[in-house]
């Protein structure tokens, strides 16, 4: 009986988590967006000019445009007519533009978090999951603020995930495939996923076992890829278009103001003024490299379902801090293990992470106009805190049970509205100081920089300590 009004209690819970989750989306759907009143960014003179927002992403991002397309033109057929489409926005393009995302999440990102969450056993913890991950803040303003689909890549991610820690690694390899094949950002997950997979494999006991279940997963890997790929690959040419579409090494080392080394160590020293294009890749290939390797090594020898979430944040931590060519955004990727990570007994992340990490998107944020929804976002987040630090939190018995708690819920969660709050305040008060126009930029991204290195250092000790336990 206990059980089946359990049951009960979380199907309604989830079910509020989800209707809260769409009507964020739908508030922040009725704000500003990326390139909104701007006009076509280039002239273009043939039917396909890639200068003008060409693709640049995996080939199911290709897909899913078009069928998105497909959405949005039955709310206004101009809006996605080639080349008469340039430029041109109304409410009815806006509207399905937004609705596209929202059809995208209910489809893809929720039915992952709800399958996620559903293999934590403890109902308060469950619940307290699927809410940081359906109303995540960053991800929320991202894809339905600045307008992007996110949320594909992110759930197949989630997908795989969940498939890998109940054991049906050739699904989550096929999901984990797609997921690769929409947002090339998930790559920051690759190196975990494919040790983890490489250590269960090792762990057969038979060397034939060992084989056996190698070559399925690889035979998943290849056959996943070839049916995305399919299109492009009877032309050579068209398959390096595309690959290089996707790697645009060209960019240079980072985009805009981002809360990673280079991009903080380059107002000391100018990386890209010194240092050509390819030795600042192999560079930051090397750097990624090393500070994975400690997380990679543990999960290889000791692979475990605990260890495998630690492994995914710290390893993309590493991408985000170190690799080449990222851009503001991508926070998302280390930010989405850091979430599942949140929850009181396996806490190895900080719900202030979801505050830090708007916090490193603000220059992207105030150029879309989204500073209102901006600092709405900070305060959903802190008041994540209140049900991350209390018992029963969903099961209508809340109380702050010990004095960290009451410390992180009364005291800690103001200080850090209030501290982001002072840092924008500091910025504005010294700009005039300064004859550099990118000093807020700088600030932000140097304090980001800082707890994100910490975040990395303490994801690698809790694995440690969990690898130790194995």
């Amino acid at each position: 009986k206990a059980m089946l009004q359990e049951s009960r209690t979380a199907r309604w819970l989830s079910s509020g988590i989800v209707a809260l989750g769409l009507v964020l989306r739908l508030c922040l759907g009725s704000h500003s967006y990326s390139g909104k009143g701007n006009p076509p960014m280039y002239m273009n003179t043939t039917e396909n000019d890639l200068g003008y927002w060409g693709i640049d992403y995996p080939p199911l991002s290709a897909y899913q445009s078009w069928l998105s397309g497909k959405f949005v033109s039955l709310f206004d057929q101009r809006s996605v007519v080639l080349l008469d489409s340039r430029g041109y926005e109304n409410a009815s393009s806006k509207l399905g533009m937004r609705l596209s995302v929202i059809a995208a999440d209910l489809l893809v990102y929720i039915p992952a978090c709800l399958a996620l969450s559903s293999t934590i056993p403890l109902l308060s913890e469950r619940m307290f999951v699927l809410l940081v991950l359906v109303c995540n803040p960053a991800v929320l303003i991202i894809d339905h603020g600045h307008f992007q689909y996110n949320g594909i890549g992110l759930g197949l991610t989630i997908g795989a995930i969940f498939c890998i820690v109940t054991r049906r690694y050739l699904m989550g390899s096929a999901l984990f495939c797609c997921a690769l094949n929409h947002k090339q950002m998930t790559l920051y997950f690759a190196p975990a996923v494919f040790v983890h997979l490489l250590g269960m494999c090792l762990k057969e006991k038979k060397i034939l076992g060992k084989a056996t279940m190698l070559a399925r997963l690889g035979a998943v890997v290849v056959v996943s890829f070839i049916i995305c790929w399919i299109p492009f690959i009877g032309s050579m040419e068209m398959l390096q278009q595309v690959i290089k579409r996707i790697f645009p090494l060209q960019r240079g080392l980072f985009e805009d103001y981002v809360a990673n080394f280079w991009c903080v160590s380059s107002l000391i020293f100018k990386w890209k003024k010194y240092i050509t294009g390819a030795h600042l890749a192999k560079m930051c290939a090397m750097a990624t490299m090393v500070a994975s390797l400690p997380s990679l090594i543990m999960e290889v020898t000791k692979p475990s379902r605990e260890t495998f979430i630690l492994c995914l944040m710290n390893t993309s931590l590493a991408f985000f801090l170190f690799s080449y060519q990222v851009h503001e955004k991508s926070i998302l990727i280390p930010l989405m293990p850091m979430s599942i990570l949140m929850y009181p007994s396996r806490r190895a992340s900080s719900v202030y992470a979801l505050n830090i990490s708007l916090m490193t998107m603000y220059p992207l944020l105030k150029k879309d106009g989204l500073l209102g929804p901006y600092w709405a976002m900070h305060v959903l987040a802190l008041s994540f805190q209140y049900f991350g630090n209390q018992e029963g939190s969903f099961s209508g018995k809340c109380k702050l049970t010990n004095i960290r708690s009451i410390l992180e819920f009364a005291v800690f969660s103001p200080l850090v509205l209030v501290g982001i709050f002072l840092v924008h305040v500091f910025c504005v008060i010294a700009q005039p100081y300064t004859t550099k126009e990118y000093f807020t930029d700088a600030v932000i991204m140097a304090a980001g920089f800082g707890f994100l290195v910490l975040q990395l250092l303490i994801g690698n000790i809790r694995q440690y300590i969990q690898w130790k336990a194995n």
